[in-house]
């Protein structure tokens, strides 16, 4: 069995260490952590802190991150 992501890894993942361009980083330069809306509340979000989002349209080595 395979689960194929391609908007996020784990925090942990060695990418994040060897291409952090290839992240979303908040202000402060922190990778930041994909989130999903409730459907039942919209204004309530829940975080996933255990992953990094994976940056598909501003990432300064965009072409990189698409051949890899």
């Amino acid at each position: 069995m395979m689960n194929l992501v391609i908007n996020h890894t784990s925090r942990d993942c060695p990418l994040t260490q060897e291409h952090p361009a290839w992240y979303v980083h908040n202000g402060h330069g922190e990778i930041v952590s994909p989130f999903a809306r409730y459907p039942y509340d919209p204004k309530k979000v829940m975080v996933r802190g255990d992953l990094a989002e994976i940056d598909n349209e501003g990432s300064s080595d965009r072409e990189g991150l698409w051949a890899y």
